[in-house]
């Protein structure tokens, strides 16, 4: 008995189907009631083996394809009835509902097709929809190997690719927010395959966020506003110590554009507008600290500084050069204690 010449009429598929059991196949490690099926391909003019063709049994998701002597193997097999296929690129394919009660060997004779009768390609199409939701998933890309046939799904999930050559496809969905996944389809000449599966959400790393501490001290005192609407330099803990390692502030200072470090007259360290020349006036907290020597100020104490030259002074820390505003360290509401987190979702 054998698969004789198939057309896309299942009618005719039914007509033409025959078996003959060759003997028992070889068992492996099947479950209770499965058994196996083993078979043979071959050209039904010449007799010689076909290589790569697509032999399975759909319902049972048991596939597999044939050696350089036609040979193929199918496992899990159960009692019942239960449609088989054969497809090989240039033969009319076999669609046959069969009926199985045990271990049989198989010979399949396909008849090659004519030129003047070609059954015509495939289709594939189907939908995505998200597993949990059931919604369907848009903007998917959905990929067609071994062709070169890609797309992405609409709006409800859906998609469609036409002119499908016969034989094993893997089908690729992948979408940002999702896990990627790949099923294999046997597209038949002339039939159009209709898809659907569902995409599982997966875990995305995304990047870090910063997340800013402010103190209530500098809230309070305007600093984060003037740092927002006020033309000056602004320098948190972070920035101090990224600019001043060592502690030494001066060395901070001599990067601010404007102004110079220099020593008064009574060798103090202090500020100099380089334009006007003359020295900025220093408050500590908000309170003004005439003839103060900033060298002395201790580095790890400053949580934040302000450097403000004329005419762009806040109103209230104005004076004829400039200022330089200083605001030490409160327990338990330091400035700017930064972490990055990776959220996943």
């Amino acid at each position: 008995m054998f698969f004789s010449r198939m057309t896309p009429s299942p009618r005719l598929a039914a007509l033409a189907l025959g078996f003959v059991m060759i003997g028992a196949a070889p068992s492996s490690l099947l479950g209770q009631d499965e058994f196996q099926i083993t078979g043979r391909v071959v050209d039904q003019v010449t007799g010689e083996p076909l290589q790569y063709a697509v032999v399975g049994v759909p319902g049972l998701q048991s596939w597999d394809l044939t050696d350089e002597n036609g040979v193929f193997i199918l496992d899990r097999i159960q009692a019942g009835v239960f449609r088989f296929v054969a497809v090989r690129r240039g033969f009319y394919y076999a669609d046959q509902d069969v009926r199985f009660s045990g271990p049989i060997e198989i010979q399949v004779d396909m008849t090659p097709e004519e030129d003047a009768n070609p059954v015509g390609p495939g289709n594939v199409q189907g939908r995505i929809r998200d597993q949990e939701s059931g919604r369907g998933v848009e903007g998917a890309t959905v990929t067609l190997a071994p062709t070169d046939q890609e797309t992405t799904t609409n709006s409800q999930g859906r998609f469609s690719f036409t002119d499908v050559s016969q034989g094993a496809l893997l089908l690729t969905v992948r979408q940002v927010g999702y896990q990627p996944r790949s099923d294999t389809l046997v597209s038949l000449p002339g039939m159009t395959l209709d898809v659907e599966l569902t995409m599982a959400a997966a875990a995305i790393t995304l990047e870090p966020i910063q997340v800013v501490a402010r103190s209530p001290f500098l809230e309070a005192r305007g600093f984060y506003r003037r740092a927002r609407t006020t033309n000056g330099y602004q320098a948190n803990r972070q920035m101090i110590d990224e600019a001043a390692p060592t502690g030494d502030l001066t060395r901070l200072f001599r990067t601010i554009p404007g102004v110079s470090v220099e020593r008064d007259r009574f060798g103090g360290i202090v500020l100099q507008n380089r334009r006007r020349n003359c020295n900025l006036g220093t408050w500590l907290d908000g309170m003004r600290m005439p003839g103060m020597d900033i060298s002395t100020y201790p580095p790890e104490a400053v949580e934040a500084m302000e450097i403000y030259l004329e005419p762009s002074t806040p109103m209230q820390y104005s004076n004829n050069c400039g200022a330089l505003l200083i605001w030490s360290r409160r327990p338990g509401g330091e400035e700017f204690r930064n972490r990055a987190a990776n959220e996943r979702r």
